[in-house]
């Protein structure tokens, strides 16, 4: 998931209950290993995002997508709140069809 700071975004799912670990990194750009400087530019094509592990027994799929929501201005482009640039955009990765 992203949308805005991986930090604030980790924070977030931390709290839910059945959220094993929450990890901050990179998807969906074009630079190989972005760092955080070079993520940070905007140029690496990346948006900072955090992969959520959760127990599918405790809490559902569908419950994360509702906190991802639930989470976020959806009418705010390329960033939440101050953070702003394409880095910040919201999107999801997702692993499977089901998801």
């Amino acid at each position: 998931f992203a949308s805005g700071c991986f930090w604030c975004v980790e924070a977030i799912y931390e709290s839910v209950k059945g959220v094993k670990e929450s990890i901050s990194g990179y998807s969906g750009g074009h630079t190989k290993n972005p760092t955080y400087e070079s993520s940070n530019t905007g140029t690496t094509g990346h948006a900072e995002a955090v992969e959520i592990i959760y127990n599918p027994d405790v809490v559902s799929f569908k419950t994360l997508i509702d906190v991802y929501f639930g989470s976020q201005n959806i009418t705010q482009v390329n960033g939440q709140g101050p953070d702003r640039g394409s880095q910040y955009r919201s999107i999801i990765f997702y692993q499977n069809d089901e998801q």
